[in-house]
């Protein structure tokens, strides 16, 4: 369970970064992909930022992911949500 807000910020940009990764893209190159400055991206990656849902929208459509994946937590027994509560 994810019990405040920076940690579900930290967990949606790990979620991120494993993507962006399995897919040996370079935070560089997701960020051209995505027009937005990689200083951006990164803090989005390291859950300093909270990113909107157009821009996890743009992330996910570049990186060929439906954007719920980002959600995701491995480590619950539930994986396909992050807890709130």
């Amino acid at each position: 369970m994810i019990s405040n807000k920076g940690s579900f910020l930290e967990k949606l940009g790990a979620n991120i970064r494993r993507f962006r990764k399995e897919r040996n893209m370079s935070l560089d190159t997701l960020a051209a992909l995505c027009d937005y400055e990689k200083a951006n991206l990164s803090r989005i990656e390291s859950g300093k930022t909270n990113a909107t849902v157009y821009t996890l929208y743009n992330i996910s459509k570049v990186m060929g992911i439906e954007m719920c994946k980002f959600f995701e937590d491995r480590n619950n027994e539930h994986p396909d949500t992050i807890n709130t509560a």
